[in-house]
């Protein structure tokens, strides 16, 4: 999703999951964040079989979409994230 230099690329962006990856989306083991709320604003992470991490919304877990990134792209995007690079409101 991330290039390296921390500039938003969505084409770089391995993945989005449609109805081919759902059993391995369903195995993942997902977590949140430890901060989140109950509210059904979250965000959770999950490690896939293949080394890929996903990404989903708590208020649509089954059909809804899922960003793929590689770990190089994750750690990108920890780093800017934790840089504020997308503190925008």
């Amino acid at each position: 999703m991330l290039r390296s230099e921390g500039h938003v690329a969505t084409d770089d962006v391995v993945g989005q999951v449609g109805g081919a990856r759902r059993p391995e989306i369903a195995g993942a083991s997902w977590r949140k964040s430890s901060q989140s709320t109950y509210d059904g604003n979250c965000v959770e992470v999950g490690n896939l079989q293949d080394g890929l991490i996903a990404v989903r919304d708590t208020k649509d877990r089954e059909m809804g979409p899922v960003l793929i990134f590689t770990h190089s792209q994750w750690n990108v995007f920890l780093a800017a994230t934790k840089h504020g690079e997308f503190d925008f409101f």
